[in-house]
């Protein structure tokens, strides 16, 4: 029923995405030239599959997921800094947040183990009723 599937993920890999959309979204940052631009991006950090980039692999003390958020805080880190490269920093509204709170998948039962607090002090996780399901962070940055 669904065509080119295999095609299409013999193209794909999910280590790399990160990398891949923080070159293109600062790329086209510098591409505004100073105008005034909306920007969505959305990653896949530090939803599972946890596939950070073999340079971000065993740089956190949470195994994989951390690895992952590691790879999460480049992201963020490159792209403020674009905005400070393309001069428009200065007039530009970034907001951070996220869909919903961790999940105690197996990834997130070993970042757990070593002592990773996916939800801080709150209790459950996604998919449950309780905050640590529905919390999220959200952080708005305006130089």
């Amino acid at each position: 029923m669904f065509k080119g599937g295999v095609e299409a993920h013999s193209l794909y890999n999910d280590y790399s995405v990160g990398t891949t959309i923080t070159e293109k979204a600062t790329d086209w940052i510098k591409a505004r030239d100073g105008n005034p631009f909306f920007m969505y991006l959305a990653t896949t950090h530090v939803h599972h599959p946890f596939t950070p980039a073999k340079r971000f692999q065993g740089k956190s003390e949470s195994g994989l997921y951390g690895d992952f958020v590691e790879e999460l805080d480049w992201i963020v880190g490159q792209v403020m800094a674009s905005l400070e490269e393309a001069g428009v920093a200065d007039n530009t509204l970034v907001i951070f947040t996220s869909d919903n709170g961790g999940m105690f998948n197996l990834g997130g039962r070993n970042a757990a183990a070593k002592g990773h607090q996916i939800n801080g002090d709150l209790l459950g996780s996604k998919f449950g009723i309780w905050e640590g399901g529905h919390r999220v962070p959200f952080i708005a940055w305006w130089y």
